[in-house]
């Protein structure tokens, strides 16, 4: 069963993790709806306010429940980049993200946050101009040469392949 979603089968999960009272539900959706599912471990970040938890879950079916602390502001599945998949990303998370670098000390979480915008922007719920600002205001305090080396091709692929111009952002 593993290898046949891991190796033979194409496309990838979705994955989002929404809540529910005391608990974070992991939903993992297969594009082509051939109910496959991912054995695989997902670790979420839920943030509120200045208080902060990771939830682990791995998934074993199409959707998984955890306990949680209390409900989140903002929740941010495949903090640690060691999941497979698109990693959807709610309204309000996005805008946290593309706002708040300083938030994400570990450089880690910062490129694990900066491919689910990237990957969201691809599924066409960020707008291409504000992706590209975002990134060219994260730019300038980024001290991580690999997560630097991202960021510049992510705007180079968005510039591109839309041509976005000057004028656009």
């Amino acid at each position: 069963a593993w290898s046949k979603v891991w190796i033979t089968e194409k496309g990838m999960p979705e994955i989002d993790v929404r809540q529910s009272g005391d608990k974070a539900i992991f939903r993992q959706k297969d594009p082509f709806k051939w109910c496959a599912v991912w054995p695989q471990q997902v670790n979420a970040l839920l943030i509120k306010g200045e208080v902060s938890e990771v939830v682990s879950c791995t998934f074993q079916h199409r959707e998984e429940e955890r306990n949680i602390q209390e409900e989140a502001d903002y929740i941010i599945p495949n903090i640690d980049g060691r999941s497979y998949g698109y990693f959807v990303l709610d309204t309000a998370t996005i805008t946290f993200c593309m706002n708040h670098p300083d938030y994400f000390t570990d450089p880690i979480w910062r490129l694990s946050v900066f491919i689910s915008l990237y990957e969201n922007y691809m599924n066409a719920r960020i707008h291409p101009a504000d992706f590209i600002q975002s990134m060219l205001e994260w730019l300038p305090s980024e001290t991580n040469s690999l997560v630097y080396s991202a960021i510049i091709g992510y705007i180079e692929n968005i510039c591109c392949h839309r041509r976005i111009t000057e004028q656009d952002i």
